[in-house]
């Protein structure tokens, strides 16, 4: 798994791979039919290139796992939180910038 680079995560792998991190990880909830989160793909590729061995990037489809936008209370997509050991340090919604990303989730105290 190529951690330079946003991971795919669903159902299956999200309680492993974003609960139980003890590295904060970044996680997009998008659909493939939203043209603001396919502009956002370049500014989570360059986070994850960024924050390349101090945190994690994924994301979650959620026309795949609509249990996990329902269990996050995601009703509209992008939406971007950024979890430690489970907990949430940070969420925002839109379309935005990396660094006004970065400054919402809390990148800059957290990671």
């Amino acid at each position: 798994m190529d951690l330079s680079k946003p991971i795919n995560v669903d159902d299956l792998s999200f309680d492993r791979v974003v609960m139980q991190s003890a590295m904060p990880v970044v996680v997009e909830f998008w659909s493939p039919s939203c043209m603001y989160c396919l502009k956002m793909a370049k500014v989570l590729d360059d986070l994850a290139k960024e924050f390349y061995g101090r945190a994690l990037v994924a994301k979650v489809s959620v026309q795949d796992s609509p249990r996990l936008a329902a269990r996050f209370g995601v009703t509209g997509v992008p939406v971007f939180i950024l979890f430690k050991y489970g907990l949430i340090l940070g969420q925002t919604t839109g379309a935005i910038s990396k660094g006004r990303l970065k400054t919402a989730l809390g990148m800059d105290i957290y990671v």
